[in-house]
């Protein structure tokens, strides 16, 4: 029972993983994440909670025995992650397009 969002980001980190060239998949020295890197593991958490919402949202149609309240901010903080997500990537693509309006 997964959604089109699920499937779109599980899809959205796997090919976007093997595009990354290898020197900057890897964590450069001193321990700090690449920015790529750092982008998909905000990648993987989102599509974690979402899967999470969805395995809670299924327990609970079958069993009584998590509380409804449990369930209602499992999917709210799901969806607060996900449009979190949505606006950081807006944000970056409308960056890439000002930099390619710029003259050089």
């Amino acid at each position: 029972m997964t959604t089109p969002a699920i499937e779109a980001v599980s899809a959205l980190s796997t090919t976007e993983l093997s595009q990354i060239p290898s020197p900057v998949r890897s964590a450069p020295s001193g321990g700090v994440q690449s920015f790529a890197q750092m982008l998909l593991n905000g990648v993987q958490d989102v599509n974690q909670k979402l899967v999470d919402a969805d395995a809670q949202v299924a327990a609970f149609a079958v069993d009584d025995s998590i509380p409804v309240h449990q369930v209602t901010y499992a999917l709210e903080h799901a969806r607060l992650s996900f449009e979190l997500m949505l606006q950081v990537r807006n944000r970056l693509v409308e960056g890439y397009q000002e930099l390619m309006r710029m003259q050089l």
